[in-house]
């Protein structure tokens, strides 16, 4: 007797890290017991209820993807489309923050400059173990931003993110609007964080000590753009 879905062959939840739905999905599936024994003991109709589930949740994340966090006071800023892909730059709603800016020439005299300087821009990793999303999906972001490298992103922008043919959501992010920042800026820092944390085809870390047009912060890479905590 098959009680389980894992027992039929349909993958757990984590299976289906990156795209949400898709998770949500599997778990409503659990609750009707009776019908996943019928279709266990028929292996064609399982492997259809299979394609259906994941074509189900899939379709759902691509209709969500301009709202990839759940906190509503991030909103889409512009939309950018580069071809094969649209980005999404995303700031916060009725931000009134000043933007960080290069440092100033009577902060850059002081004792610890030289130590800042030094240190800003060696894009130290630290992987994590929430929000994974696709390599791939991340790989497809960091080549997209890179191939245009002079595009300045919307003033208020504190993340890009992008959606790959799948569903998953590669997300990239910084704490604070900063000014003047472009493409070109994003692309070391990410491309390391996607080459060291990438475990199992999925990846998801941060880097500190980033140099975005002259300011020194973190930046990370996952599926939610949510590293700051």
């Amino acid at each position: 007797m098959c009680n389980e879905l894992s027992g039929c062959g349909l993958e757990s939840p984590s299976h289906y890290q990156g795209a949400l739905t898709v998770r949500f999905a599997y778990l409503e599936a659990s609750r009707h017991p009776e019908l996943v024994r019928v279709l266990c003991h028929h292996r064609v109709a399982m492997h259809l209820f299979r394609l259906a589930l994941v074509a189900a949740g899939l379709a759902s994340v691509q209709a969500a993807a301009i709202h990839p966090l759940d906190d509503p006071s991030l909103v889409v800023l512009k939309t950018v489309d580069v071809g094969d892909a649209i980005l999404y730059e995303v700031g916060r709603a009725n931000d009134t923050s000043a933007a960080a800016v290069a440092a100033s020439s009577a902060t850059a005299s002081s004792p610890e400059a030289p130590k800042l300087q030094a240190r800003c821009g060696s894009n130290q990793v630290v992987c994590t173990s929430h929000d994974y999303t696709s390599y791939n999906a991340c790989d497809e972001l960091i080549r997209s931003i890179n191939q245009h490298p002079h595009d300045e992103l919307d003033a208020y922008a504190i993340g890009v993110y992008r959606v790959d043919q799948y569903g998953y959501i590669c997300y990239t992010a910084w704490p604070q609007r900063i000014a003047g920042l472009r493409y070109g800026h994003l692309v070391a820092a990410a491309w390391k964080v996607n080459s060291i944390c990438n475990g199992g085809a999925r990846v998801s870390g941060y880097a500190h000590d980033v140099h975005l047009n002259g300011v020194c912060t973190r930046q990370c890479v996952n599926s939610s753009g949510r590293c700051f905590n």
